[in-house]
């Protein structure tokens, strides 16, 4: 039996004369000088009402005749303040459904998330949170590949392992952790080093996106950029320089640029005038350690996770096609958009054409 009912993402409140529907743009509604009975309306559909009712529910709370009941209803239900979505608040993910809801999903987010599998190359202080917020949120499966084991110094911001998870792989310990934290995730485990494009091709060529947070060896970029034209599976990259976090590109075979498009302007090339033939990367540094914060990564984990979740979602994506800075210390998002070029030797015409899935 179909019902419809007031969105319940959606706070409705009326301190003055206007009528507030939802408590932030872009989902929120206010209906300036709006009529006393619309409160009521709204109201009446707090709970679900069968949808042979609707009108007649709209008609004894309104007053309006029939015709103009009607318009209000069908306006209220292309606004999407009425809905025949009912969410069980004690279900597991009821707040992630009334979330991606308000974010503009059509449909049960969880019939999509459940059925997608995701990569995770790397799982330190970026690949391991997104792992934890990616399996929170019901992903159904993680392939994750990293060949480091666990170290005290990881601990104070890859927060998915513990003390005594020293020593540990952390493919291993991650794989536990998630499995605690949701059972209905299925994750398979690489405990290997990326080294070549066939890695990425051989382990993820059936996801539906993978997301690169490991910096080493040197050349792990353009070896997945190269795996992903060749299967079609969209990437993005996640990571971090001194106190700027990075997300992205978020890149899609065929769609969007990929890194080899606009390589020679990107900040990378910037070190050496916009061109990377021959340079020399050789640290002079021989105490160099990177630094790394736990806030910060948690920063870019979060804006990583949700930009995949979005993206499996069809919900737009800030860094589709570019790659986004994040300022830890201002909080400020510098987008730097990859441009497409159709001669591309990675992915224009006459380039490697995808090959099938698990190839």
């Amino acid at each position: 039996m179909t019902s419809i009912n007031l969105h319940q993402g959606l706070s409705v409140l009326q301190p003055g004369k206007d009528l507030m529907i939802g408590l932030m743009p872009p989902a929120a509604l206010v209906i300036e000088d709006a009529p006393d009975y619309l409160r009521h309306v709204l109201s009446a559909f707090s709970s679900p009402v069968r949808e042979e009712d609707a009108l007649a529910t709209v008609e004894a709370h309104s007053g309006l005749p029939t015709s103009e009941a009607k318009q209000l209803l069908d306006e209220l239900r292309g606004a999407g303040v009425l809905t025949a979505q009912w969410i069980d608040r004690q279900e597991r993910y009821s707040r992630h459904r009334l979330y991606f809801g308000v974010a503009g999903h059509q449909g049960d987010p969880m019939d999509v998330l459940r059925n997608r599998s995701i990569g995770l190359i790397g799982t330190g202080g970026i690949g391991s949170n997104v792992a934890m917020i990616l399996a929170a949120a019901g992903i159904g499966r993680l392939v994750v590949a990293d060949a480091d084991v666990v170290e005290t110094t990881n601990l104070t911001r890859q927060f998915l392992y513990t003390e005594g998870d020293v020593g540990t792989p952390k493919v291993e310990a991650l794989a536990r952790r998630v499995r605690e934290r949701n059972a209905d995730v299925r994750v398979d485990i690489v405990n290997d080093t990326f080294d070549s494009p066939d890695f990425a091709v051989r382990h993820f060529a059936d996801c539906d996106l993978v997301v690169l947070s490991a910096d080493t060896p040197q050349d792990v970029h353009r070896w997945l950029n190269e795996a992903s034209v060749r299967t079609g599976v969209p990437y993005s990259c996640a990571g971090y320089l001194d106190t700027m976090g990075i997300v992205g590109p978020l890149v899609v075979p065929g769609s969007t640029a990929c890194l080899e498009c606009d390589y020679a302007n990107t900040s990378l090339a910037a070190f050496n005038g916009g061109n990377l033939e021959g340079t020399d990367f050789t640290e002079y540094n021989r105490a160099y350690q990177a630094p790394s914060y736990g806030p910060l990564n948690a920063m870019v984990s979060s804006v990583q996770a949700n930009e995949a979740l979005r993206f499996l979602l069809g919900l737009p994506t800030r860094s589709l096609g570019a790659k986004l800075l994040l300022d830890s210390m201002e909080y400020g998002v510098q987008p730097e958009p990859y441009e497409r070029d159709e001669q591309c030797s990675a992915c224009g015409e006459g380039a490697r054409k995808p090959v099938p899935a698990g190839v």
